[in-house]
């Protein structure tokens, strides 16, 4: 458990906790209504840790055809980075949430090289939000389509759009500042 503005907020990982053993990169995952963004590199310096915790946070959530994203960006630290995921490929936990009225948070994860988290970042997701996530993301569980087909609709995006360009399909963009105005 951590405390932040007085607010009991669950942190899904733990700095010194050990992360599945996975590839370098970026990915998405869920848990306990969290969207988990998973960054893993071999080495993090004390300066990007430093602004994971500190620097400002933008996630875009995206809806292009029929492909879902989130576009992560953390300021001096991560550029646009894409997050793509099939609705239909979650498990029953993320098919249960999606239906629920409970309210979404994500978590930004670094994983280092030896599958150890040495940094987490948790924000929540506003009521308006997750209202929208859970909105977009029943009809997706309804429509026809496959996995092959996000698969090739998910390639013909990336080919023709740099993450930071995926931007102009925001549903919405969250910005996360840690700074008093």
């Amino acid at each position: 458990m951590s405390n932040m503005n007085k607010n009991t907020v669950h942190i899904i990982f733990q700095i010194g906790q050990k992360y599945p053993s996975c590839e370098n990169g970026i990915w998405i995952d869920f848990k306990d209504n969290t969207f988990l963004f998973v960054v893993k590199d071999d080495i993090w310096t004390q300066e990007e840790l430093s602004r994971l915790k500190t620097s400002d946070v933008t996630v875009s959530f995206i809806q292009k055809g029929i492909i879902d994203a989130f576009v992560l960006e953390i300021f001096d630290c991560l550029e646009a980075s894409d997050l793509p995921f099939y609705v239909k490929d979650g498990d029953a936990e993320f098919i249960g949430a999606i239906k629920s009225k409970n309210s979404f948070a994500f978590e930004i994860v670094f994983v280092s090289g030896s599958d150890e988290v040495v940094a987490v970042r948790h924000e929540e997701f506003n009521k308006e939000e997750t209202t929208t996530l859970h909105e977009k993301l029943q009809k997706r569980l309804v429509e026809e389509t496959d996995g092959s087909m996000f698969e090739a609709a998910y390639e013909k995006l990336i080919s023709r759009f740099e993450p930071f360009e995926l931007l102009e399909f925001a549903v919405f963009t969250k910005k996360c500042s840690l700074r008093k105005n």
